[in-house]
């Protein structure tokens, strides 16, 4: 999957979204010709990304990762019944991540919140709200340096075309 923001060539911006694997609780995957019976999709295939649920039964899960370029990332999961009769249920998912990466001045920074609630009033009926928070500082790796970009700028506002280097 592709994640942040991309230049479509033509002047114009794209922002791609940033799933959060840590939400998912499964991936179905539809492919060959009965991937396009529910809407136009290509004919070679469909990812289907379903969110983690509140569950019946109490449990939660806390997890810290360390790695390299000074990566820390906390993630929390928990769930259970908020009332004694199990008709409402929760579901908190969160991840806190502060790292560097390989290239100066690019940062690895991450917030995510998915809180879920489930309502069953008897047991054929049950309505669940799905949220999810993610404040995203987008940055690509793929930026020329500060000084090439204002060399560019200068040239193209400086010369004619038919003067500019190759490279512009």
């Amino acid at each position: 999957m592709q994640q942040g923001a991309g230049d479509l060539g033509d002047g114009g911006w794209a922002v791609f979204p940033q799933p959060e694997p840590y939400n998912f609780e499964r991936l179905e995957i539809l492919k060959g010709p009965a991937s396009v019976l529910y809407g136009a999709n290509s004919p070679g295939g469909l990812v289907n990304v379903v969110s983690k649920r509140p569950t019946e039964e109490a449990r939660g899960e806390v997890v810290l990762e360390v790695g390299s370029h000074d990566r820390i990332q906390e993630q929390i999961d928990i769930s259970g019944p908020l009332d004694a009769d199990g008709t409402l249920l929760y579901q908190l998912v969160g991840v806190n991540r502060n790292a560097d990466t390989q290239v100066d001045f690019q940062p690895d920074e991450h917030r995510f919140l998915a809180p879920s609630l489930t309502w069953k009033p008897d047991e054929d009926t049950s309505l669940t709200l799905l949220g999810q928070y993610s404040p995203q500082r987008v940055q690509s790796l793929r930026q020329a340096p500060l000084q090439l970009c204002r060399q560019r700028l200068h040239h193209r506002c400086a010369r004619p075309r038919d003067q500019r280097p190759a490279w512009l």
